[in-house]
This record gives C-alpha cells, structure tokens and sequence, in this order.
C-alpha cells in the first residue's frame, strides 16, 4: 500500500527544515519548486520522521515499499531535469537490498512501482 502524496499535504515544513539541519541535506533540493522536491520530502519523512505516519500501522514490508516508491520517484524525475546520480542510485540500491532481506518478497511488486514511474 503506498500512501498516496495528499497524505503528506499538510506536514508543517519545520519538520522538513529540521531533518534537511539533522542530516545535512541540501535545502535547494527540498525547498526548489520542482515536483521532484516534495517526492523528496516525503521520502526523508518516510525515513527520518515516522511520527507523521503512525495513524496507518504500516507493516516493515509497506514502509520500505513506500520509501522506495517515494525516492524512485524523486530520483527518476531529479535525473531527467539534471542527470545521474551515482549516489542517489547507491541509495536506491541500499532500500532495494533492505527489501530484498524480507522473507519471500514478490519483485514484481517493485517492477510495477519501476513501471508506473517510467510511465507517467
């Protein structure tokens, strides 16, 4: 189940700025009026803030789903405006793995979340 982006509509940006001071992520990827920019956010709160989604009881399985979902989306939309990023795909791959340690996982599901990015 991935949380749909309106979930997420109404996160005070202070919560933002503080994981963008905490972890030292670049504010101009977070704060640029790209639609990638919120993908990201949405991302970082996923792995830095799972008080703004403790109302859904998401399983481990659905949450790492979610953040890949999230960040592949940021990351596919952040390389056609400005190109690859080895390190963004280190990231990738890491969640990729995380998922991968899960008992009996169906890789379809992420070839579908791979599908429906590519295609929008």
């Amino acid at each position: 189940m991935i949380l749909e982006e309106e979930y997420y509509a109404n996160i005070d940006n202070s919560i933002i700025n503080k994981i963008a001071s905490d972890h030292s992520y670049a504010e101009e990827l977070l704060f640029s009026p790209n639609k990638w920019s919120n993908y990201l956010k949405i991302y970082l709160l996923l792995t830095h803030e799972l008080s703004v989604i403790e109302k859904t009881k998401l399983k481990p399985i659905d949450l790492l789903l979610n953040r890949y979902y999230w960040f592949k989306k940021f990351y596919h939309n952040y390389s056609l405006a400005k190109g690859i990023d080895a390190g963004i795909e280190q990231q990738i791959f890491e969640i990729l793995e995380q998922i991968g340690n899960q008992d009996s996982f169906d890789w379809l599901i992420i070839q579908n979340i791979d599908n429906e990015i590519e295609n929008e």
